[in-house]
Order: C-alpha cells, then structure tokens, then sequence
C-alpha cells in the first residue's frame, strides 16, 4: 500500500468521516457494502443490549438475506473506521466483538451510495467470485458476450468498479 494510500485510510478511520468511508468503500471494494449493510442491521438488533455483537453475526445475517459468502473478519470494516473492534478475541481466537459507533451515519450514507448508483443490487449478488441473479438490478446492463448457453455481461458501477458474470439462456 503506498505512503498516500496509508495515510489517506488513517484519516478515514480518525472518525468524522462515515459518509466518506462509505464512500470509499463502495469506490474500493464495492462487494463489501451488503457486508456493511449487514453489520448496520446487527449493530441495530445489539443497541438495545449494549451495542457489541459478535462479527459472527454479520454473516448470520448475510445468509439471512440470501448471499453465501465466506467472511473470516470483519478487519476491512474496522480499517475504514465504520467498526470498532471491543475487546479481546475470543474462543481461542476465533470469536470477535464489534460495535458500530455511528451506525445511523452508516444507513444514511449506504443509502445515499445505493442511490447515486442507480439501485442496489439484491441480496445474494456479489462484486467479487460470488453468485447471485443481477437480472433487473441495474439499467444499461451490456451483453458483452454470447455462447451457446450463457450470456456474459457487464455493469459498469461509480468510481470505475464493474461487475462481470454470466447467465443462462433458457
């Protein structure tokens, strides 16, 4: 990682800036954001009992909304400063607590990303190695592709991202 990029992800995490590490997120590693918006939902569920939960959660509440996707830790979250990380990890160090400090921020500014993108994706889609339907997500999906069974296509997202994947014809 260069000295910029560094010192640029240490004033993210300073606090103050939840709608720009949002922001930054969905330029860098948009797939991460039904993560977040997961996280949002857990960190909601635990206000009322402190507002730690465990990052297991997160993925408990991922497979809810359909997407199967393999999250070991939820470090990424925590280096954009949108997670705090509480305590000492346990179950010999596979069980880690979090607590969202400005959860609403959090909703508000994924809102606000989902928006400017045109639509979110639905849940189970996925930027990165996942499967999902991304029929009807977006507008001006371009079929970059045909074989004689699947279609290839391409969605062009904010900040130059894409997402790539097939689909079946039948």
């Amino acid at each position: 990682m260069s000295p910029e990029a560094k010192r640029d992800r240490q004033d993210l995490s300073g606090g103050g800036g939840t709608e720009r590490s949002v922001r930054h997120l969905a330029e860098e590693r948009p797939d991460w954001l039904d993560v977040l918006g997961a996280a949002a939902t857990v960190a909601r569920e635990a206000e009322g009992f402190g507002g730690e939960f465990a990052g297991a959660r997160v993925v408990e509440q991922l497979h809810r909304r359909g997407e199967r996707r393999r999250v070991p830790n939820l470090r990424l979250l925590v280096s954009y400063g949108l997670l705090e990380k509480v305590g000492t990890t346990t179950m010999s160090g596979r069980r880690a607590y979090y607590c969202m400090p400005d959860r609403e921020g959090v909703e508000d500014a994924l809102e606000r990303v989902r928006a400017q993108a045109g639509s979110s994706p639905p849940a189970g889609a996925t930027a990165r190695g996942g499967r999902g339907s991304l029929e009807g997500a977006f507008e001006g999906v371009a079929v970059v592709g045909a074989a004689k069974e699947d279609q290839l296509f391409r969605v062009g997202l904010p900040g130059g991202a894409s997402l790539s994947g097939s689909r079946s014809k039948g």
